[in-house]
């Protein structure tokens, strides 16, 4: 059987594909991505990726630097942003697909000729594609919804047009999708509300317990003299919380450091800088580069704490639980979680290990920190609980279980 995935990112920062597919590819299913490429700093990332895969990727090239794509490029930057605005003016549906997707042509022309016999859309961009490279061919296609994007300040939210098209999006093809998979129950709950879907599943974005191998227990680990707090993403800006670890770091112990993992974004790099200056904390912040895969989890377990402070005012970030959490969990870290939805979802699954703090509560931040400083039992318990959930459930070795129960529900 041939699947093909269908997506609108890179592939190193879309795991839940890369985890579907191979998944696919070891039980016995043909498999191939289709994507773009846009970012040329991503080429890097995105080949180490690949190399080690026994599935196919087609990244059509879309990068503004690269002598290849840079007509593609300017030609489907105009053509999405006059479709865009057609589509503002009439609510024209074909208009908002490409409006939404840069490249959406090139791209569906991919998928097209990559005849399978499933396809599976991995962000909303990605769906119409899917949907009707699947109606060419008469066979079905699903959707695995990681993020709300109507509802994402980086997406929708700051751009009406653009969540105008999303919700267009989703309301024309969510029913028709032979199934749905959420990343939480209360991501679950919002499309079930919103489409009246039937066949929805939560797959939740935890990662295969291989990652961890040479990985030992928290109470295995050499003592130190410092605590290590992390934060990991693809890219470091504003609205992340960043700059309230960075406060609530000035009332902890000097021994107490902060780590950032991921590609600093121009626009934030001094206002971030300037507030580690102002509270003279230069030798106790450290930014590092993207972590390539196989390292994520070997690098996180050096730490004791793994800090996730989105405000609760995105509705996307509020009910999702990001790739992040799992890492911090699985890796056996003590999580430091903001109160939305999904980081209280996460806890009832891993109990003990970690606390839940107001979101923009620098003082409630520091206070839940210095107790884990200040008790060092308590640090570690927390991380052992942290490392049992995933070591038992928050794995994907048992959730790809309810990926195998949503194919089975398509007669391929």
């Amino acid at each position: 059987m041939r699947v093909c995935l269908v997506s609108s990112i890179h592939p190193w920062i879309n795991p839940r594909a890369v985890k579907e597919a191979d998944w696919l590819v070891a039980h016995g299913y043909e498999v191939h991505l289709v994507t773009k490429r846009v970012h040329a700093w991503s080429d890097r990332p995105d080949e180490s990726l690949l190399a080690s895969k026994r599935w196919h990727a087609t990244r059509v090239n879309l990068l503004r630097d690269d002598p290849e794509g840079r007509r593609r490029w300017l030609a489907t930057a105009l053509r999405a942003e006059l479709a865009i605005r057609a589509f503002e003016w009439t609510g024209n549906r074909r208009l908002a697909e490409a409006g939404y997707y840069r490249g959406f042509a090139e791209v569906l022309d991919a998928a097209v000729q990559t005849c399978a016999d499933l396809y599976i859309a991995h962000t909303q961009g990605a769906l119409p594609i899917a949907a009707q490279a699947a109606a060419r061919h008469g066979v079905p296609f699903a959707f695995d919804c990681e993020d709300l994007l109507a509802e994402e300040a980086a997406d929708g939210l700051q751009r009406p047009r653009q969540r105008r098209a999303i919700l267009e999006i989703e309301r024309t093809y969510l029913p028709l999708a032979s199934y749905v998979t959420a990343t939480s129950q209360a991501m679950a709950a919002y499309l079930e509300s919103h489409y009246a879907l039937t066949k929805l599943f939560v797959v939740r974005n935890v990662f295969p317990l291989a990652d961890l191998n040479g990985v030992p227990a928290p109470r295995q680990r050499a003592s130190k003299a410092t605590v290590e707090l992390v934060w990991i993403s693809a890219a470091i800006g504003a609205g992340r919380g960043l700059a309230d670890a960075v406060r609530a770091l000035a009332m902890l112990p000097d021994h107490v450091r902060l780590t950032l993992f991921g590609r600093m974004l121009p626009a934030y790099e001094e206002e971030f800088w300037s507030l580690v200056r102002e509270l003279e904390l230069g030798n106790r912040v450290s930014i590092q580069p993207v972590l390539d895969h196989a390292a994520i989890m070997p690098t996180l377990a050096r730490f004791d704490a793994g800090l996730t402070l989105d405000l609760n005012n995105c509705l996307n970030r509020s009910l999702t639980i990001a790739n992040k959490v799992y890492h911090y969990l699985q890796a056996g870290l003590a999580l430091i979680a903001t109160d939305t939805p999904g980081h209280h979802e996460a806890l009832r699954r891993a109990p003990g290990a970690g606390v839940i703090v107001a979101a923009g509560d620098v003082q409630g931040l520091a206070s839940a920190l210095r107790n884990y400083v200040d008790h060092a039992d308590d640090l570690l318990n927390a991380k052992e609980a942290a490392w049992c959930a995933g070591q038992t459930h928050d794995n994907w070795d048992r959730e790809s279980d309810i990926f195998r129960s949503a194919l089975e529900t398509i007669a391929l």
